[in-house]
């Protein structure tokens, strides 16, 4: 039966044994299964967005919602997070299991790791399952000094040059 309809049925039953009777109104509901996976609202593949390598640790960076079409325990949505790339790096972002608010859990530096790509699960109750890609590219911050790669630097300069002549 189609259950996502939320029918419900009414009858009489009546019984009798030749002498004696009785009824009685039986009513059922067809109650909706758990048969939809959940999906996400933003329909982005993958949703982008930008994070300043100088973020405050425990700032929201995205909030990802998803919705299910099951009426049963359809508010009971599990959010997961998994770090795609770069592999052998610490993950620095955690989400919120059941808000699905992704926040900065580390520190981030641009020099190090310039980009992420993760992938957010949602799960229902019923175990279906939908997953979303998100892209977090690390914007860069002047946080870095200059300096001289080499110590010393030996160059000659012909008697005479001008004042504005590039030295190599």
């Amino acid at each position: 039966m189609a259950s996502s309809l939320n029918q419900m049925y009414s009858f009489l039953v009546l019984v009798s044994d030749g002498l004696f009777q009785a009824s009685t109104q039986v009513h059922i509901k067809i109650l909706d299964a758990n048969d939809h996976s959940p999906v996400f609202t933003d329909l982005s593949d993958p949703i982008q967005v930008t994070v300043m390598e100088n973020e405050v640790i425990s700032k929201n960076i995205l909030s990802v919602v998803a919705t299910d079409t099951d009426s049963i325990d359809s508010g009971k949505l599990e959010y997961s997070l998994t770090l795609v790339s770069p592999s052998g790096q610490g993950n620095p972002f955690k989400v919120d299991s059941t808000t699905g608010n992704i926040v900065l859990d580390h520190t981030l530096d641009r020099e190090v790791v310039d980009e992420y790509l993760l992938n957010i699960t949602v799960t229902d109750v019923a175990g279906h399952k939908a997953v979303k890609q998100v892209r977090i590219t690390v914007g860069d911050v002047n946080d870095n000094g200059p300096y001289f790669v080499n110590t010393t630097y030996l160059m000659n300069v012909t008697e005479g040059e001008s004042i504005a002549h590039l030295l190599h």
